[in-house]
Formats: C-alpha cells, structure tokens, sequence
C-alpha cells in the first residue's frame, strides 16, 4: 500500500517512541501524573513543542474514531503499556483529545503510582475494569513497596472494586495481604470474572490450620480462578459460573482441593501443579460432568492416581495431560497406572483412542493418544503424558494407560541424536501385538538399531534378533507363531538412512505383508530419506519389486 514519506515517517517514528515515551508534567493538572521513569523529551515530545501540531502530525484530519481505534491497538495488546499511554497521546492536542474522550483506552490498568491510577479510573468513567498490577518492588524503584500497597488500596476501594471484570496481582507479599485483598474481592467485586494472584515464590507456604480465613467469598459471575502459592478460598455459595480452575504450589493437601472441587459443578478446566505429598481423602468420589481438560504437573508420588481415583469423569471429551517434573524423573506408572493395572483409569474420555505417538527428545519421554486415527483431524490428544527417564521400559514401549486394541495409527517420534543403541526387540514385538488393528505405522528419527529392530518384527521369522536381556527369552516366544500387526496398510519411514541391513530387511517386510506376495493388506511404504542420502536400489530393482509384491514403494526427501 503507497504512503506518503511524511506519513511513513511520522508512523515509524510513534512506533519506535511508543516504547520509551512516558508522563511528563505540563500545565494541565491532569498530566501532573509523572511515572517513576521519566526523564529528558524524547523525539516525539520534542516534535509536540518544537513544532506545530499540523506539521507534527499530518494525520491531525483523521477521524477520532479512527484514531481512537489505533491508540486501542497500541494500548490493548499489552496493559503494560498502558502506563505510556498518556504521553503516547500528547504528540498534539487533537490526539489528546480524543484520547481523553475514549474511556476504553484508560479501562485498562498497569499502574502502582496512584495519582496515575486516579487519572485513569476516571478517565474510564462507568467502564468495566482489566487491572494487572506488579507488587514487587526491586532496589532502587522510584515506586517502593508502601506507594505500591496505596495503589492496590485505590484500585481494590469499594467503588473501583465493583468495577473490576478481570484482576491480575503478581508477587502479592504475604498470607495477610491474600487474605485482605479476598476480602475486599469477596464484599465489592459483583462483575469480576477473572481473578489471578500469585504469591512471591520464596516465602514459605502458609500452614493449613492458620484460623484467619477470608471473612466473604461469594463471586457469583467469577468464571476463571489461578493462585500461586495459595489456600484456595472458601466459595460461601456454589460458583455456578466458575469454569476455569488452576492451582500451582497450593498452601492444601488433596482432601482439601476435592473438596473444593466437590462445589464446583460446572468446571471445565482444571490445573493442578505442585501440590504437597500428603494423600487424606474422606469416603465418596467427585463428579465433574463439564470438565474438558484436566492437567497436573509436577506432582509427588502416588498423589496423581489417588486424586483420579476419587473423580468421576463421565464425559466422553475430556483431555487429561500429566506431566513429571525432571526432578522427581519418575516412571509413567507413577503419573497414570497402566491399562492392565488393578487401578487403571476407566474414564469414558479414554476409551476407543485410535492413534497414539511416542516421542523421546532431551531425556523426556511422551505418550499422546488420540480419538481420531487421522493425523490431520486428531485434534489436542485425549490423553499425554511425559516423564523424564533414561533408557526405554515397559512403561513407555508396552505398559500404555489406555486400550490399544482400538489403535490403528502409531507415530514414533525419536531424535537420532540423542537416543541409546539400544535395539529391545521384545519391546517393540510386544508393542506391536498389543495393537492388532493397526493400519498405519510412521518411524521418524529413530537410530540405526531402533528402525532395525521395529522393522524385522514386522518381517518374516528369519529376520528375528534373540531377546537381548534374558538369555532364555526370545522373541519368537514373545511371538508365539502371531503376526503383529496383521491388518497394516501403510509404512512410513523418514529422517533416516537405510543401510543394507534395514533395506534387505524392510524387502522382507514387503514380500511378507503384499497384496500380491502373500495377500497381505500392505499397500504402501514411503521412505523419507535425507537429503544427502539416495535410494538404496535402483530403479529396475525397484520396480521389479513393486510388481513382484504390489507394495508401492515410494522413496521421497525429507521435508
């Protein structure tokens, strides 16, 4: 789009100030605000003194709703810059004006400088309120600790606080100011709908007995809660609106937070981080109908099965992900029991997945399992889980927490950097038995030893390694004379060379599982391959073999 050079110049030139321009005082009593930060005219003040306005600003005819659009956008994407605000919109006085006649622009707060926060509650007139404020004062801040404490009193006052749609405190001090600013929260915040508090990380947790509790919690249009480093409230009456619920390091114990659960029917979202490695729970389960997504992280030992041992969860959407912090680097059996376990998870939401990934990267390992079998369509999958770990086990290979007999798409997703040699053909024989409605395998990435060992599963008895681990177990019997596998119809393999050995080997596989070699139902086997690597036969060889065995064998480059 054409622009005039004065137009281009005036533009990139706000943009580039937009950053650095904060208040400054003049002789309207209303610009007495002064942030902490403000220091010598910059550029674009210079211009509103130094020039005039028309010159300053060739786009002084644009309409005010125009304009009022444009200082929304700058202003919006970040209520940080909302504390810039002002003198973004004092390069000339058609600006200001129009800026001081768009009550949208101050509804946004960012502040702790409280003749700012006055200017912008009443610039914002009867507008509902989005406040984020910052507790922490740093050595040396031209806003200390007690001015900050006045501008949460002035925006937390009985007739700000009524205002309030969403509120973001970070870094809120101690037990005493949580419990007050509940208080005030609870007694004067009818619209708020978003509440978001988080407590400075290196004070200790609150003890759970402490008898102070907030005296009045009755949010009724509250709709999503997160504390950091928080007892949770007590809701006096159900929070029939509240549909999103997050709890990272709570100052509670499992009973604690199903109990809270237990008042909140119409949950959607719940998060869970870091709760503390103590299990009570009094008799009876909790029933959440709505919930959509569950996810815990982090949790102590034993505390993620016995809280999904006291849920109930009777839709057929929800997604659970659970992740393990790399310090506790515990197994997968420890975040979810296996399908074959005595407490294994039996949620309907689990029950039919049809495609399900492996991936290993940097010492963490995932499972995802996904109700549609088509890459394309899966959608966010119905259940992950990743742990850190080491070498592969049982846990990750074959003990899944789900049901793989509905399974017909595999994705292993490996790093050929950063994984073991390790071949444990049993694993991949036994993973791929549990699977028998398989349709379509994809390898991406895996070592040498890895992609040998999956492949010759899938091939003819001859090609079969011994048991490496247990001197009298092999993988035939592991096999018992069963085909993996039997209804595979597509083979992917990407990222990596195939050496002889995996050639002759993925050869086998074609002859043992084509339509024309054996009635097979194998139609398809796509090689990724390197870019610097090139077909391992030629194209006689190749074509002798697709018509040998009717797999059509397809050799392309990585993307």
């Amino acid at each position: 789009m054409y622009e005039e050079p004065e137009d281009r110049s005036i533009r990139e030139t706000l943009l580039n100030d937009t950053s650095k321009i904060m208040f400054r005082g003049s002789d309207d009593t209303t610009q007495e605000e002064v942030e902490s930060r403000s220091g010598p005219l910059d550029h674009a003040w210079k211009l509103r003194t130094g020039v005039t306005p028309h010159v300053a600003t060739s786009s002084h005819s644009l309409p005010p709703e125009l304009l009022a659009l444009i200082f929304g956008l700058i202003v919006g994407a970040d209520p940080a810059l909302n504390s810039h605000l002002i003198r973004v919109t004092h390069v000339c006085r058609y600006w200001r004006d129009v800026a001081l006649h768009t009550p949208a622009l101050w509804s946004h707060i960012a502040l702790m400088q409280p003749a700012a926060i006055e200017a912008f509650l009443s610039r914002s007139e009867a507008l509902p309120l989005r406040i984020s404020v910052n507790m922490n004062a740093k050595r040396g801040s031209a806003t200390p600790k007690i001015m900050r404490h006045q501008a949460l009193q002035m925006l937390l006052d009985e007739v700000a606080c009524s205002r309030i749609l969403s509120l973001k405190i970070v870094h809120l001090p101690g037990s005493d100011d949580f419990y007050w600013v509940m208080h005030r929260i609870g007694r004067a915040s009818s619209q708020l709908e978003t509440l978001s508090i988080e407590r400075r990380r290196f004070l200790l947790p609150v003890p759970n007995n402490r008898s102070f509790k907030p005296a009045h919690f009755d949010v009724p249009r509250l709709r999503s809660l997160k504390l950091i480093g928080e007892i949770p409230p007590q809701f006096l009456t159900v929070p029939n609106a509240l549909r999103t619920l997050a709890l990272v390091r709570p100052s509670c114990d499992v009973s604690t937070v199903l109990n809270l659960l237990e008042r909140i029917p119409a949950l959607e979202h719940l998060t869970l981080c870091g709760l503390p490695p103590t299990i009570a729970r009094a008799p009876g389960k909790v029933t959440l109908a709505r919930l959509k997504t569950v996810r815990l992280q982090g949790l102590p030992l034993r505390i993620g099965p016995a809280l999904f041992s006291s849920l109930v969860l009777p839709s057929t959407h929800t997604n659970i992900s659970l992740r393990d912090s790399k310090l506790y680097r515990r197994m997968f059996q420890d975040l979810v029991p296996a399908h074959s376990a005595p407490d294994a998870l039996s949620f309907p939401a689990l029950q039919g997945l049809k495609h399900v990934q492996l991936a290993w990267k940097n010492d963490l390992h995932t499972l995802r399992a996904y109700r549609s079998s088509d890459l394309a369509h899966s959608g966010a999958p119905a259940l992950q889980a990743r742990a850190a770990g080491g070498a592969f086990r049982e846990w990750f290979l074959v003990d899944w927490p789900i049901d793989a007999s509905h399974v017909e798409t595999v994705d292993i997703y490996g790093n050929s950097t950063d994984s073991p040699e390790i071949r444990q053909q049993w694993m991949w024989a036994m993973m791929l038995l549990g699977v028998p409605a398989l349709r379509t395998l994809r390898v991406r990435a895996v070592p040498h030893g890895i992609l040998q060992a999956i492949i010759s599963v899938l091939g003819p008895r001859t090609h079969m390694m011994p048991f490496p681990k247990l001197e009298a177990l092999t993988v035939a019997r592991v096999l018992e004379g069963r085909t993996p596998c039997p209804q595979l119809e597509a083979l992917v393999l990407a990222q990596m060379p195939l050496v002889g050995e995996s050639w002759d080997t993925l050869v086998s596989v074609a002859v043992a599982r084509g339509p024309l070699a054996s009635g097979g139902y194998l139609a398809k086997i796509t090689v990724e391959l390197p870019v610097t690597e090139t077909a391992a036969c030629d194209e006689p060889a190749l074509s002798r073999l697709i018509k040998e065995t009717g797999v059509q064998i397809v050799f392309t480059e990585s993307k």
